[in-house]
């Protein structure tokens, strides 16, 4: 988190996770969430550099997975092929959608898995939307 106009200085740095980051979304102004190949999502506290909570039980170790939220709940691809949603107070999943796809034998050497690559919330609704690697497209209800 920067201040642009003394792009030198961060305002904050925030440590924690051991791998790269590679999605990360505010949730409010002193809130943020990031996803990492870690299998680590995190919450923290910008104003502070605090991670208020840590989230596991996705897969997620080299692959781009998706990450969207709401005010009270996180949701983030895997490579597992699920999608798994996180109360923001809970650090593992409250709930989680299969794809049901088993990896497939590309030939003896490669196995391709599948995995879910972008989330979205619709705003102000309880609708989820996922994808996956295979291009299939789910539209959940979070009830």
């Amino acid at each position: 988190y920067h201040d642009l106009r003394n792009s030198n200085t961060p305002i904050s740095i925030l440590q924690g996770h051991k791998r790269s980051v590679h999605s990360c979304l505010f949730l409010s102004d002193h809130e943020l969430v990031t996803l990492s190949t870690d299998s680590e999502m995190k919450l923290w506290n910008i104003n502070t550099g605090q991670c208020l909570q840590t989230y596991t039980g996705h897969v997620n170790e080299k692959t781009f997975v998706g990450l969207t939220a709401n005010a009270s709940h996180l949701i983030c691809g895997s490579e597992d092929n699920c999608l798994y949603a996180y109360s923001k107070h809970v650090s593992r999943p409250v709930m989680s959608y299969d794809f049901k796809r088993p990896p497939v034998a590309v030939d003896d050497n490669i196995t391709r898995t599948h995995f879910v690559c972008t989330v979205c919330w619709k705003m102000n609704s309880p609708i989820v939307l996922a994808a996956n690697s295979d291009g299939n497209i789910a539209i959940l209800e979070l009830l």
